[in-house]
Parts: C-alpha cells; sequence; structure tokens
C-alpha cells in the first residue's frame, strides 16, 4: 500500500513538474489583429505549443463580408461579431492565451519586444506596456485610401466598422425621408436619391449591389412617390469593376449592372468631393465631370496602417501600401515577425526598391549621379533572370523604359510641388455634368464606358499599377499637376543641373526617382489580393506552419520552412 501511494505521488511530482516546463519552454506568439487572417491563425494554432497573446483595439471579429447587408437592413450588426475571448484557444486555463484590448504603436525587432498602448476612453494610470515575444504576427489590416482627394473625410462614408455600416443606413434613410417631403423639384429629387459608390473592388461592387436592390425593391413600396427616381453609379479607375479577380467574374458583373441601369463611370479617378457632388477626371483625356450625389460611399482601394508604416521605417523598407512580406510571410529582414492579410505584401522574389542604392551605383556606369533610359534598359534586362517581375513590365504592352522613367520624374515632382509652389489643375476646368439620371444615349453609354479600352497607357497608367499617385483619388498628396506644369518643374530642374527630371529625350534619373521607377517595376510582381479569402488562408497556413516548426530556430534565411 505504502508503495503504491509512493509511485502515485512520484507520478504526479513528476507530471506536474514536466507540465510547469513545458510551459516555460513554450514560445510567445503576439498576435496584432482580430480580423479575418488572425482569426483563422487562432483557430489552427496549437496552444500547447506556444503562449499565445492577442493585442487589438478591436475585442470582437468582425464579419466584414456582410457590412453592405447592415448598411441597407437586412442584416443586423449585432449577428456579424463575435467576442475574441471567445475564440482564443486554451482558455480554460488563463495562462495558455490573452487577448489585451490595445493598439501596437512601436517594435524592435532587434531586442524582440512590442510597445503597446490602451487607446480607448477609459485607461489606467498606465496605458503604455511593453511584451515581449519569440514570433510577432501583424495582421493590422489597413484602412482605405483617400489617395489625398480634398473632401473626402468630410462628405463621403467608409465601410470599414459597424459603425460606419449603421451611419450609411442613417443618411441613405434620411436623404430619401427629405426628398419625399413637398415643394422639392424634380431635378433636386434626382440628385438628393443618387447614391455614388467610389471603388470598383470587392466592397463598392457589394455596396452598390445592396444599395441598388434596396432602392429598387423596398423604396417603391415604403415611398411610392420616389418609385424610379433613385440611382446608383459607381466610380472607378480601373477598365474593369472587380479587375483583382477572373476576367469573366467581371464581365458579368457588368453586364449585370447594365441591366439593372447601375451607371459604371471607368476609367476616372476623383479629383474632389463636395458636399452634394464630386469631380472626377478621365484617365485618359483629362476630361472632368460633375457627379451629384446625395450618398458617397468611399470604398476605394487601400492605404497603410499606422504601425506598418512604423514597420516599414524600423526595418528601412521602401514605402508601400503593405509590408513586404516573401512566400512563407515573413517580413523581408526581420527574423520572427509575420504579416499577413491586407497589411502583407506578397511578392516572390526580391524587391528592386529594397536594393536601391546598389541597384543605383550598378545602373550608373558613367558616374554622373543620375541614370539616363539606356543605362536604366540595360539595367533591367540583366535583373529579368533574379527578379521575376522585371520581365512582365518588359512585355507589357505600351510600356516602355522612357515612360516608366517619366512616371517616376512625375510622381517625384507631384510629391515636391506643394513646396515648390507648383500650382494644381485649375478648379474652372470642371464644367461637364454627368448625364441625366437613367439616360442610354450613345453619349451617356460613351461615358460610362470612358477609357475602358485605352487609359491603361503611358500617360495614365502609373497610378493604377502602384507607382506612387492615382487610384480612385486625385495622387498621393491630393495635388496632380497638368503637363505644363510638369514641364515646367522639369525643365527648372534640368537647368539648374541637378542631374534629375528633365525633360525631352535626354530625360535622367536622380536616386530619389530611381526609387520611384523601381516601384513602379516592383508592381508586376505577382500579389495576392487584398480578400477576405485571402487572408484567412493565410492564417490557416500560418498555424500550420507554426504548429509544425514550435521550438526549432527562427532565422531569416528560412530553413526551417522549407
Amino acid at each position: 500500500m505504502l508503495r503504491r501511494t509512493s509511485s502515485l505521488l512520484l507520478r504526479r511530482c513528476y507530471s506536474t513538474s514536466g507540465a510547469t516546463a513545458a510551459t516555460q519552454k513554450r514560445e510567445k506568439i503576439v498576435i496584432l489583429g482580430s480580423g479575418w487572417g488572425a482569426v483563422s491563425l487562432l483557430k489552427g494554432i496549437d496552444p500547447a505549443k506556444f503562449d499565445i497573446t492577442v493585442v487589438s483595439p478591436r475585442n470582437y471579429f468582425l464579419m466584414t463580408a456582410l457590412l453592405p447587408g447592415v448598411s441597407v437592413g437586412t442584416v443586423e450588426g449585432r449577428s456579424i461579431v463575435e467576442p475574441i475571448r471567445r475564440l482564443l484557444p486554451g482558455t480554460k486555463h488563463p495562462e495558455e492565451s490573452r487577448f489585451y484590448e490595445a493598439s501596437a504603436v512601436d517594435v524592435d525587432p532587434l531586442t524582440k519586444t512590442l510597445t503597446c498602448r490602451d487607446m480607448s476612453p477609459v485607461t489606467n494610470s498606465l496605458p503604455e506596456f511593453t511584451l515581449a515575444y519569440d514570433r510577432l504576427v501583424v495582421s493590422v489590416g489597413a484602412p482605405f485610401n483617400t489617395y489625398g482627394a480634398p473632401g473626402v473625410e468630410q462628405h463621403a462614408y467608409r465601410v470599414k466598422e459597424v459603425e460606419d455600416a449603421l451611419a450609411v443606413r442613417g443618411r441613405l434613410i434620411d436623404m430619401l425621408e427629405t426628398a419625399a417631403l413637398p415643394g422639392a423639384s424634380v431635378e433636386e429629387r434626382r440628385d438628393m436619391c443618387a447614391v455614388v459608390v467610389v471603388g470598383g473592388g470587392p466592397i463598392g461592387v457589394s455596396m452598390a449591389a445592396e444599395i441598388y436592390d434596396f432602392l429598387s425593391q423596398d423604396v417603391p413600396k415604403l415611398y411610392p412617390e420616389l418609385t424610379g427616381v433613385p440611382s446608383v453609379t459607381i466610380v472607378h479607375s480601373n477598365d474593369h469593376i472587380l479587375n483583382v479577380y477572373d476576367e469573366r467574374i467581371s464581365k458579368f458583373a457588368e453586364d449585370k449592372f447594365r441591366r439593372d441601369n447601375i451607371r459604371m463611370l471607368k476609367g476616372r479617378y476623383v479629383r474632389e468631393v463636395f458636399p452634394r457632388e464630386l469631380w472626377t477626371n478621365s484617365r485618359k483625356t483629362g476630361e472632368c465631370v460633375k457627379v451629384p450625389f446625395g450618398l458617397c460611399v468611399w470604398a476605394t482601394g487601400l492605404g497603410i496602417n499606422a504601425f506598418t508604416r512604423q514597420l516599414q521605417d524600423r526595418l528601412g523598407h521602401a514605402e508601400r501600401r503593405a509590408v513586404a512580406v516573401d512566400k512563407f510571410l515573413r517580413v523581408r529582414g526581420a527574423a520572427g515577425i509575420y504579416a499577413l492579410g491586407d497589411c502583407a505584401d506578397v511578392k516572390e522574389g526580391t524587391q528592386l526598391a529594397d536594393s536601391a542604392r546598389q541597384l543605383f551605383e550598378r545602373a550608373d556606369v558613367d558616374g554622373s549621379g543620375s541614370v539616363d533610359e539606356e543605362e536604366l534598359r540595360v539595367l533591367l534586362i540583366a535583373l529579368q533572370g533574379t527578379h521575376p517581375q522585371v520581365t512582365p513590365f518588359l512585355q507589357q504592352k505600351g510600356w516602355t523604359v522612357k515612360g516608366l522613367m517619366t512616371r517616376a520624374a512625375r510622381n517625384r515632382h507631384r510629391r515636391n510641388a506643394v513646396a515648390e509652389g507648383m500650382p494644381a489643375v485649375s478648379r474652372d476646368a470642371c464644367k461637364a455634368e454627368v448625364p441625366a439620371h437613367g439616360d442610354t444615349s450613345p453619349t451617356a453609354l460613351t461615358l460610362a464606358d470612358a477609357g475602358s479600352e485605352q487609359h491603361e497607357t503611358e500617360a495614365g497608367a502609373g497610378a493604377d499599377n502602384g507607382d506612387g499617385g492615382g487610384g480612385e483619388g486625385g495622387g498621393a498628396d491630393g495635388l496632380r499637376l497638368s503637363y505644363e506644369d510638369f514641364q515646367a518643374v522639369a525643365g527648372a530642374r534640368a537647368d539648374d543641373g541637378d542631374g534629375g527630371g528633365g525633360g525631352g529625350d535626354d530625360l535622367r534619373l536622380s536616386y530619389e526617382e530611381f526609387q520611384e521607377a523601381l516601384v513602379g517595376v516592383d508592381v508586376r510582381a505577382t500579389s495576392h489580393p487584398a480578400t477576405a479569402q485571402v487572408a484567412a488562408q493565410q492564417g490557416v497556413y500560418l498555424a500550420r506552419v507554426f504548429n509544425a516548426s514550435a521550438g526549432l530556430p527562427l532565422g531569416v534565411g528560412g530553413s526551417e520552412l522549407e
């Protein structure tokens, strides 16, 4: 009996000490964010192998794909959220995983420490704290990109959170109630009931479709006096909506929208947003058109999160919308840091912009301190074997090395134009009105499809391909120079003999402009679309990788993942 009791106690002590040792040996994983990528990672990771900490200013997971339904009342906002604490793995014991409602404000990759701060209205005496990590997963998402277009913050609605969708719903009902009041003219009612969605990506298309269904199916029953009055318009900078998907999907959506009389203004960017109208310019011709609205929803491409920018600065990465990661989702140049979702830019091969200084010195064979067209061409041809993004750039129809150099110089000058006192395009240039609601005349159809086949030319394609300007809005800093203004700046710089930005056949790039050119080539690398599905798949993949590599040494080379 005594022998049996001693054996039982020995086994219990051995088991307890073993569990304590295992707990102490678990790697510390800190996950930033509570979106699709972070939650998919949480669902798949093994809490027995890792000490898990989740940090996010939002304490719930949001089904973002259902936000358009919340905007029109077909979905209740509370039904598309789930508290993040319920999704933590191994929550039977608090030492297994934990959640902190805070924002990451800084990271030190050398000491592997993360600085966080409580940004909520209610804070304690020490709102800032530090976390140590072995592996850091950055899944902080990305905001919509305003592209510097004036008036977006004041007069347009975004749909990123439940509160945003509820605000759109309130505005939609308010504009309908106001339009139903007596005394409004027919034209005033039409303008007031016009909905404009800026952005032809997945969110923009979903918003336009949901709002159209509400206006066409529910409004005639609730507001019979407004039957046939409301309209929906999509403004998109590319030649096709849903251009991140297969061409057949894009064509199907466009055909459906045409049948539903949803107007599509393609190949156009928004120059400025006013309280009751926006101005949009053609990428091909520069023609400006005024589009009246009662509700403007901004659903354009993605900008950059503040923490993502901080991480780029820490690592010395070139300025991009997202942090550069390799095919294993490891942040380039930072051992133990991973990124996924909207804040991660997955590229195959090495990014040219990350080695801009070395490549500039290599290209500048005459030692002039600038790079001309032939020097850049020779460099790009030589880099095809080691950088796969160069080949599709050189083979793309309508793109030339000279065009790349011109865009690079233009974008650099655009960023410095305010400091140099250069004027923007005159506001008086926008005089044309959008065609009447429901107009199906050849003129209206031509406007709706303006630039759909031709805007991807040297004169206007740069911004759509991520070379630093344009997109749906009016440029990286909200300022667009006319061609004459650009010539004036470029000519002045050439006369000053600074070696960069000159016009004509003797165009030479300074180092800063050379960097811009490399970014323009890097965007040709294959990149994953910024969708919830991609983020979720990346989270599942990373969970499998972490579970398989638990306890293995981490290195920038990544042999542990090969």
